[in-house]
């Protein structure tokens, strides 16, 4: 989790709720990120489960799936991951940790992954001025 993520008091019966909707294969489940751009019915499984592949359509936007406030990485997966970190050029780790191969990668070297995002979204983030944001001046 980012270090603003908001939890909720409900968190455990939330992800007991999503539990049974998780794909049985699966290697990223983003349980916290930014819908910025809406929703691509593309990606829709089910009312519970979207295909979480990051898109940021020229020119830049509206970006799809971007945000990683809270994630959680299969234990089984986890080797999976890591090479996907290894292999790929510095990226944006928003992209990093979607589905489809990241942008300018071979997809045989990094190949696609199964990250799937929650519907809907209940970790958020701290919308007030948190210690930790930059501000550039």
């Amino acid at each position: 989790m980012e270090d603003d993520a908001v939890i909720p008091d409900d968190f455990e019966q939330q992800w007991e709720k999503l539990w049974p909707w998780i794909p049985e294969d699966w290697d990223v489940m983003r349980i916290g990120y930014n819908r910025l751009g809406g929703t691509d019915c593309r990606a829709v499984i089910n009312q519970h489960m979207h295909y979480a592949f990051w898109l940021d359509p020229p020119p830049h936007g509206p970006c799809q799936y971007c945000g990683l406030q809270a994630y959680v990485v299969n234990p089984a997966s986890g080797f999976k991951i890591l090479q996907r970190i290894q292999r790929s050029h510095i990226f944006h780790p928003d992209n990093l940790f979607s589905a489809p191969t990241p942008p300018e990668e071979d997809p045989k070297r990094v190949p696609p992954l199964l990250v799937f995002a929650s519907r809907p979204v209940f970790i958020g983030h701290d919308e007030s001025d948190f210690e930790s944001d930059r501000v550039t001046k």
